[in-house]
């Protein structure tokens, strides 16, 4: 690889994740491909805070380049003639053990990785190293915080609960909603797939016994939105027989209710991110 330039002064290149390197000089790159032959390319930005090449299709495109994809890479032809090839890896095709726990895992971040391989949780594995995922793009977006409250002091004080709204497309068995439940204190949770809201009532009821029975505790407060299923006369009379205090969100304000709606968050992070890599129909979201 070889590359002559010449300095411009002050000039900078944005990168794909907003960053900005600057770019010290302009020259000519010579590129060595697959099969022995060198391409020339003009005009090339030196950004030294780059750490892989980068070629912009167009570019070639317009000196008669034109381009073949196959499984392990391209090929490049050049006035109808193959001028060279380049192989490519693809994320998954990798055998890092760091990639195949991080799907194994749903997707889970490089630092909670990290802590269970200290723990001796994942095998073998020792140290993680995640590259760029793109599943985890596709499955992930980013939402600003709301601000802290102050937490429950002991289990089952707060219970956070929400009923996602109809997914576009029924489960396989049939569900179009699903039920969270979620300890304040412990962040522990509970999910249950829904066909109908009126089954919300039942579920509650089996979730309240489970737990008052397994920590020998009752539930002192459910707070929700004001979706309907919460406020039905049923809901209100179960509410009554077991003493517990509602709190129900200002409408159109998730953000008070933000355990649940962080939960469901990555619950769908997950399913999304699970799915991409599967190439699994929509249908399998439950």
């Amino acid at each position: 690889m070889e590359f002559h330039r010449y300095p411009v002064g002050s000039r900078t290149v944005v990168l794909g994740n907003g960053s900005e390197e600057d770019v010290p000089g302009v020259g000519t790159y010579q590129l060595r491909l697959h099969g022995g032959k060198k391409l020339l390319l003009h005009d090339a930005l030196y950004a030294p805070g780059v750490r892989c090449s980068l070629v912009f299709f167009v570019s070639l495109i317009r000196i008669s380049f034109s381009f073949s994809f196959h499984t392990d890479g391209l090929d490049l032809f050049y006035n109808g003639d193959l001028f060279g090839h380049t192989t490519y890896v693809s994320y998954f095709d990798s055998n890092s053990e760091s990639v195949k726990w991080h799907a194994r895992l749903g997707h889970v971040g490089q630092d909670r990785m990290g802590m269970l391989a200290k723990e001796g949780l994942l095998d073998r594995l020792t140290r993680v190293k995640l590259p760029r995922c793109e599943p985890c793009l596709v499955g992930k977006t980013t939402i600003k915080p709301f601000g802290k409250a102050m937490r429950a002091s002991s289990p089952l004080e707060l219970i956070h609960s929400d009923i996602y709204r109809p997914m576009n497309v029924k489960a396989c068995h049939g569900a179009i909603y699903f039920i969270t439940l979620t300890d304040d204190y412990l962040r522990y949770g509970y999910v249950y797939l829904l066909s109908h809201h009126y089954e919300a009532l039942d579920v509650f009821k089996c979730f309240v016994a489970e737990v008052e029975t397994q920590l020998e505790r009752r539930i002192k407060i459910l707070r929700t939105d004001r979706g309907r299923e919460y406020l039905l006369d049923m809901f209100k009379e179960f509410y009554e027989e077991k003493e517990i205090q509602r709190q129900l969100t200002i409408p159109r304000t998730p953000q008070q209710n933000g355990v649940v709606e962080r939960r469901n968050r990555t619950l769908l992070d997950m399913v999304k991110s699970m799915m991409a890599h599967a190439n699994l129909p929509i249908s399998f979201w439950g």
